[in-house]
């Protein structure tokens, strides 16, 4: 019989190569079988991780309802509104962010002008969402343009961003290091960089849950890194926090994106987050101001998708229960999931969950009141807001968290912030700290954003520039 081929043909050579492959797959195979047995199963991280980036844009899709936007012409001019504020407007805010990121995902447009120059109040949120909102869809008109570089479609693949900026210095800076102009990586004018003494916090976590070991490795960092960069603020101005006050910072931090990542999907196995911190030292009216944001589900969601049985869900339920005929549902069930003990991965009474949001309502509260006691402050009226689906929540001080009894009447204690005079959840909340968004609004996941004035106010409402 006569050999399909002989020793050292090219036959041969593919013949080995063959085989080669086949016991190298063979051995890949074996080791992935053994490392998935040992910790779980692996993930396409750079497979999911595009996805959800993907998602990202879906999640914008959401914050509003594109039959009221009118496209005429290829140029989308956008007026920000007066009053810029995620924490005092987040309608107006959303509105307009949602206009934006919609003009810009739409081919048929070429160019968007963003116009500043009405703002008397902004924000860091605002300015975040409205920077990554245009961001994503220009990544996204990149990805479009290399896929179909022969067609016509590329005419309009190409976005231009111009706008005018704000008459206020200090917000010419915030959008400069930490809003569209750094998102987009557009070089500001000269004139606006004269001075530079921001102090910048940027961090974002966009992927998949592989093991708890590497997501919780991100938090950890990410909560160290945000509690050096407060620290680096207060420093600014002779204080500092304590080891305490950092440890619980860390600790409130590390709990509010571990949130995000476990409730971001229904089924846990994603995540986008997003943190930011910004100061300009330079500034005549200093604030720090902190954004925390993820996209997925809503507080309320969370607790919805439970099981009936589910001892969280139940917890919450009670609470929205007792006053649905007062407030809408979702807006009962999101004050509820607040309070201390109340969440969902609870399963019994004797669970402790639930202690991210009111931690950082505590560091919140403490770190105010500390800066009050200071020689140099007479009055600060801190802010600090979650907006959730379209529910609205207002922290300055008013209502407090504190020590009571819950509303079922059992012997246990809790902390506990109901938003009215006798801090009672049986009592329903003041309308003008807790409320639904009118209209259209909608965030699609949690965000929470803190803004507190770093110098003394004066008796007309400006900062003052004694030290």
């Amino acid at each position: 019989m006569k050999k399909a081929y002989t020793k050292g043909s090219y036959k041969c050579y593919e013949h080995d190569f063959r085989k080669h492959i086949k016991s190298s797959s063979r051995v890949r195979s074996y080791s992935i079988l053994k490392h998935q047995r040992r910790t779980g199963a692996i993930l396409d991280t750079k497979k999911i991780t595009k996805q959800i980036s993907n998602k990202t844009i879906k999640y914008f899709e959401k914050m509003g309802d594109d039959s009221s936007i009118i496209v005429t012409g290829e140029k989308a001019i956008i007026k920000i509104p007066p009053n810029f504020c995620f924490i005092e407007s987040p309608e107006e805010s959303l509105k307009v962010i949602f206009q934006a990121f919609q003009h810009s995902n739409n081919l048929d447009i070429s160019h968007v002008h963003l116009d500043h120059s009405r703002v008397k109040k902004y924000s860091l949120t605002a300015e975040a969402l409205l920077g990554l909102g245009i961001e994503i869809t220009t990544k996204k008109r990149q990805i479009i343009k290399r896929r179909y570089r022969n067609l016509n479609l590329n005419r309009n693949c190409q976005l231009r961003v111009t706008g005018k900026l704000p008459e206020n210095t200090d917000h010419r800076k915030m959008i400069e290091e930490i809003g569209v102009l750094k998102d987009l990586k557009i070089s500001p004018p000269l004139s606006t960089t004269a001075k530079r003494n921001q102090l910048l916090f940027r961090k974002k976590s966009v992927g998949a849950n592989i093991a708890d070991a590497y997501s919780n490795d991100d938090k950890t960092k990410a909560a160290f890194q945000f509690a050096k960069h407060v620290n680096r603020c207060v420093n600014e101005h002779q204080l500092s926090l304590t080891l305490e006050a950092k440890n619980e910072l860390m600790q409130a931090v590390s709990e509010v994106l571990d949130n995000a990542e476990r409730h971001s999907s229904a089924s846990g196995n994603s995540h986008i987050w997003h943190a930011r911190g910004y100061l300009n030292s330079n500034s005549e009216n200093e604030y720090l101001e902190i954004s925390l944001f993820n996209f997925g589900m809503t507080i309320a969601r969370t607790f919805e998708t439970l099981p009936e049985d589910n001892y969280g869900r139940h917890q919450v339920m009670g609470y929205a229960d007792y006053h649905k005929d007062i407030l809408d549902r979702e807006l009962l069930i999101t004050i509820a999931a607040l309070q201390q003990r109340y969440s969902s991965k609870n399963i019994s009474e004797r669970d402790t969950n639930g202690q991210g949001t009111t931690i950082l309502i505590e560091f919140f509260e403490r770190f105010c009141d500390e800066l009050s006691k200071t020689p140099i402050y007479k009055t600060v009226t801190p802010q600090m807001s979650i907006v959730s689906g379209k529910t609205h929540i207002v922290f300055d001080g008013t209502y407090r968290l504190t020590n009571h009894p819950n509303y079922t009447n059992t012997e246990d204690e809790q902390l506990i912030i109901a938003f009215n005079a006798t801090n009672s959840l049986k009592s329903p909340p003041d309308p003008n700290y807790v409320r639904q968004l009118s209209g259209n609004a909608y965030f699609p996941g949690v965000c929470i954003s803190i803004k507190i004035p770093l110098k003394e106010e004066n008796d007309d409402g400006k900062n003052s520039d004694d030290h």
